[in-house]
């Protein structure tokens, strides 16, 4: 599992590094066209507000093109390059600033972890491309998920891929109770998803594989000391819950219970 984890993560550093050099080279192209244009503008031998004007011109495409690359990196920095959802630093990053409006303006805030069941076991029986793609299966339902709860509801879901086969999902307003009905939807969505395995050629290899996900779920003023209401003690309280989920038989769902 650690040599899996180091290849994701030289993997997603090689995605950035080359996105990265992406964008030095659109930058070098943007410099050269600027300086094309100041160029003849000086040379043109016309009026100078005009030549000031297009040299203008020049900047403001320019400052346009560094400033929708550098959005371009940050969300790259943020996103999980396998799942195409939000990753760990974005989760950290998010969960901080629900928790203080929670912890501000007095509103629910649950937590779920979800763990798919025996990945370790899919992955020798199938393959890590076959694991890979279970990965990014669970990542579109949860991200499908929280999209239509945005339309319908405008209910602010937060999915996030945590680390390896374990996801996060942060709910805003958002009590336990619901949050394990939701918690369950979702568990049923994966449930019923069947893999299809292909060869290199289209051809189907097997078909009717599923997987099954484990999920536990806190709160944060319900479930966390009033002194420690923070992401750390907010996601140990749901990973207890899912830890309950799968000591009691897996592909369920199970609120956090104090001790």
């Amino acid at each position: 599992p650690w040599n899996r984890a180091l290849t994701r993560t030289l993997a997603e550093t090689a995605a950035l590094v080359r996105e990265f050099q992406d964008t030095l080279f659109r930058h070098k192209g943007g410099v050269q066209k600027l300086q094309d244009v100041t160029v003849d503008a000086v040379q043109s031998g016309g009026d100078v507000d005009q030549m000031l004007g297009a040299i203008r011109q020049g900047f403001k495409e320019m400052v346009a093109m560094i400033e929708e690359d550098a959005e371009k990196m940050v969300a790259l920095t943020l996103t999980d390059a396998l799942t195409a959802i939000a990753n760990r630093r974005a989760f950290d990053e998010h969960i901080g600033r629900s928790i203080d409006a929670a912890v501000e303006q007095q509103r629910r805030l649950s937590l779920f972890m979800l763990d798919i069941d025996h990945f370790k076991r899919f992955n020798d029986e199938h393959g890590h491309r076959i694991g890979d793609q279970a990965l990014v299966v669970v990542g579109a339902i949860l991200k499908g998920f929280a999209d239509e709860m945005k339309q319908l509801e405008d209910r602010e879901i937060f999915p996030a891929r945590y680390g390896g086969e374990e996801f996060a999902v942060t709910l805003l307003d958002v009590a336990k109770a619901e949050a394990e009905e939701l918690a369950d939807i979702i568990r049923r969505k994966i449930e019923r998803y069947n893999f299809v395995i292909r060869d290199p050629d289209g051809q189907i290899l097997a078909a009717g594989i599923k997987i099954n996900v484990s999920i536990g779920v806190a709160e944060l003023l319900e479930d966390c000391p009033a002194a420690a209401r923070d992401g750390a003690h907010l996601v140990d309280a749901a990973d207890k819950a899912l830890y309950l989920a799968k000591a009691s038989g897996r592909n369920q769902v199970r609120g956090y219970v104090k001790g």
